[in-house]
């Protein structure tokens, strides 16, 4: 199957919009979305029915397995993302008009992405929300992933505005962004401490979500291994704290990207080497012979030749 990673080369955020630009839109017409009511009514699968019903008949039980996990995964996920966006708009109702209210039958998808960005914004507002919308867009993403839809796919999930009650069990803010910048100084010791245990249990609420995403990539057979074998998964943020800083990124490598990399290891290497040598690595994974990736060979404090020595 070749090496996967996890970066569509467009930003999507929301969940149908994503699942109709990988399964269902048109490849000479992928910025024009379907018609909202067809979306709902019509499953993708009812359009490729009668082809999987001949396909069926003609390989082995096997193969007929397979085939049936598939197209079960692209209903469940298509059906999971229409309830996400009625759940979506419900919530945007509701910070609308917080008052008394009742519930909100969703009157269907939004027109287009204007309005879809809008009700994604409420993803932030709710924890469990937010929970569903990595959820789906994760399944999404393996789903691509074993469909060879796309073989490279960036998520960038989490929202430094995003609220944490409930998640966040320690003082009064719930606020990511406010509780990153309490959270961190130049000493460890000038920081407050309540807002470095909310820090933590924000993390650690995110982290579980790329745990699960692990586990469901490991659990999907390709003929002899894994799908979590044929991938790697870089696990990161774009800033090392609060502060914005720059130094000792938290940086985590799922997946033996089809042999290529061991796995079980913590690796430590010579302090402020660049982040840009691990993107040489993972490039070179795809095939890159260049060896160079922005000041992998530039910084001041260059190191390894460009590279991460031991890695794979």
């Amino acid at each position: 199957t070749g090496v996967q990673t996890c970066a569509l080369p467009i930003s999507i955020s929301g969940p149908a919009e994503l699942f109709d630009r990988l399964f269902t839109e048109d490849s000479t017409d992928r910025r024009t979305r379907r018609d909202q009511e067809h979306r709902l009514q019509a499953s993708i699968l009812d359009a490729v029915r009668d082809d999987a019903n001949r396909l069926a008949r003609q390989v082995n039980r096997e193969d007929k397995a397979k085939l049936d996990e598939y197209l079960n995964s692209v209903f469940t996920i298509e059906q999971r993302i229409q309830r996400v966006q009625e759940r979506i708009a419900i919530e945007a109702l509701d910070l609308k008009d917080p008052g008394p209210s009742n519930p909100h039958a969703p009157a269907g998808m939004p027109a287009d992405r204007s309005a879809s960005q809008k009700l994604v914004q409420a993803v932030t507002r709710s924890p469990a929300v937010h929970a569903d919308y990595l959820r789906v867009m994760t399944d999404l993403m393996v789903l691509a992933f074993q469909t060879d839809t796309t073989r490279v796919c960036s998520l960038g999930l989490g929202s430094d505005e995003s609220l944490f009650p409930g998640v966040v069990t320690v003082g009064y803010e719930h606020h990511a962004h406010t509780l990153e910048h309490h959270g961190n100084a130049a000493r460890v010791e000038d920081a407050d401490p309540v807002a470095r245990e909310g820090c933590r249990q924000i993390h650690a609420w995110y982290s579980q979500f790329f745990a699960e995403t692990v586990a469901k990539l490991r659990a999907i057979d390709e003929g002899g291994s894994r799908l979590l074998d044929n991938t790697v998964l870089l696990y990161t943020s774009y800033m090392s704290d609060g502060g914005h800083g720059r130094n000792n990124y938290p940086v985590l490598l799922a997946g033996r990207a089809g042999g290529a990399l061991k796995t079980g290891r913590h690796i430590a290497y010579r302090k402020d080497t660049p982040m840009a040598n691990l993107y040489v690595e993972l490039l070179a994974l795809l095939g890159d012979t260049k060896g160079e990736f922005g000041n992998s060979r530039t910084s001041p404090k260059a190191a390894y030749e460009g590279r991460l020595p031991e890695l794979s």
